[in-house]
């Protein structure tokens, strides 16, 4: 099973789309503008709106702190170059004769995983997740910041986890 991230990031702002592999591989976009985040869901034509409550960090930091926090118990078992980047290679015993691994950059300019890959011998899977083609020092369009047209715009309720989607019956805005 391989699952491939697209990742677009401007000082603070950004685009990362993933697919859910864990929800029927739902592909979903979390895109932040400078001012809130989405996280857009295409099949649906919807995007739940969080708007932090102080300026988020600059993406740059937050991919640091995200990588150490993946990498939290784990032992470095390497070096190795994966998309293009020289990265150090990580391992963690996960239990039952599974691992993961993970693949950090690194690069100043993106310090992040670029390759995860976790293997279970005892169920015969292997799960990988790259992020592959980037692009660094290009200009970026503001589109990539932006939503499609149409997109319906739930507001986070409060107190709710910003992981969790929008459901049926959430009132919200329409982009133009």
């Amino acid at each position: 099973m391989k699952t491939t991230d697209h990742v677009v990031f401007e000082g603070s702002r950004f685009r990362f789309e993933s697919v859910d592999i864990d929800d029927n591989d739902t592909p979903y976009t979390d895109i932040y503008d400078g001012q809130s985040i989405y996280h857009y869901f295409p099949s649906e034509q919807t995007a739940l709106r969080i708007t932090p409550s102080d300026k988020p960090e600059d993406t740059l930091d937050s991919l640091r702190d995200q990588t150490a926090a993946k990498l939290q118990g784990s032992q470095k078992t390497g070096e190795t170059t994966v998309n293009g980047f020289d990265c150090n290679v990580y391992t963690r015993d996960i239990g039952g004769g599974a691992k993961v691994t993970w693949y950090a950059s690194k690069d100043p300019r993106f310090p992040y995983i670029v390759k995860m890959q976790m293997t279970n011998p005892s169920e015969g899977m292997t799960k990988t997740n790259s992020i592959e083609n980037v692009k660094l020092d290009v200009t970026i369009s503001s589109t990539e910041f932006t939503l499609p047209a149409g997109t319906k715009i739930v507001e986070k309720p409060t107190g709710t986890p910003s992981s969790v989607g929008p459901t049926s019956g959430e009132s919200g805005t329409e982009t133009k």
